[in-house]
């Protein structure tokens, strides 16, 4: 079993057999637990711990570019705005309409 970062082939993070990113939102907890109403996305779990090492405690990361139900979820439950800041490449962009489209019937997203 191997996780981490296989620089090898390319700069995708590899994640254990089984990991269910699509179930996780990183950095949720720590979010969750500030007084803002306002979550900061992100896409990577390093983009989410500069972000916070900049003093932003609010931050999450997708884990990638989809935001699937049960994050969604968390976001719409516990924030009343979501910031995107997703990466400026065109995934990241195409990734940044679908997270707002997903999430503006309930939620303010710029």
């Amino acid at each position: 079993m191997r996780a981490g970062r296989w620089m090898a082939d390319s700069h995708a993070i590899v994640f254990p057999a089984g990991f269910g990113k699509s179930q996780v939102l990183f950095n949720f907890h720590r979010a969750a637990a500030t007084w803002s109403d306002t979550a900061l996305v992100v896409e990577g779990f390093f983009d989410c711990l500069r972000v916070s090492q900049a003093g932003f405690g609010s931050v999450v990361a997708l884990m990638g570019t989809e935001l699937y139900e049960h994050p969604a979820h968390l976001l719409r439950d516990r924030f009343r705005r979501v910031l995107l800041l997703l990466d400026g490449d065109e995934a990241g962009r195409l990734a940044r309409d679908r997270v707002a489209a997903r999430l503006r019937d309930s939620l303010e997203c710029a």
